[in-house]
């Protein structure tokens, strides 16, 4: 009798094993019928027209917004010997310069009425000190030239 128990007992796993396989192959079977179901359906999207953009081709540039101060390595100072109204200025701000080069120039027509004054005798001998010839005669606006010193 106990070898028709042990058949038994072992025949019961064996079953029941076998029931556990087939019950994991049919629902492994059933999951990937249900996966290609929702793969074979097909959505549809809609889309507006202000949706859509045209592509184009273009450079594109890389910029870089920062805030603070320039400051410049050189500079110089410039001041004209005598006052006066500028009537042109040849060079603008930022343009490379060379010593002795013409950056502005003076109407002369002020000084020149200082010259020719009677009451600014005194002050006459001042300013003709200063001045590049004015003599009482027309003169040519003159130029200003500056030498530049390299700062450090």
């Amino acid at each position: 009798m106990k070898i028709k128990t042990r058949h038994v007992v072992i025949a019961v796993i064996l079953l029941a094993l076998l029931a556990g396989i087939w019950r994991a192959l049919s629902a492994r079977r059933a999951q990937q019928q249900s996966a290609s179901a929702i793969a074979t359906t097909q959505t549809s999207i809609e889309i507006a027209q202000s949706d859509v953009l045209v592509i184009q081709e273009r450079n594109l540039t890389q910029t870089l917004g920062v805030s603070g101060t320039v400051k410049a390595l050189n500079y110089a100072v410039i001041k004209a010997k005598v006052a006066g109204e500028l009537k042109e200025v040849t060079v603008r701000e930022g343009d490379r310069v060379s010593a002795g080069q013409v950056l502005a120039r003076i109407d002369p027509i002020e000084y020149q009425q200082l010259g020719t004054n009677s009451k600014s005798k005194p002050r006459q001998r001042n300013i003709n000190s200063k001045l590049p010839n004015v003599s009482g005669r027309a003169t040519k606006p003159w130029s200003t030239k500056v030498s530049f010193l390299k700062l450090r």
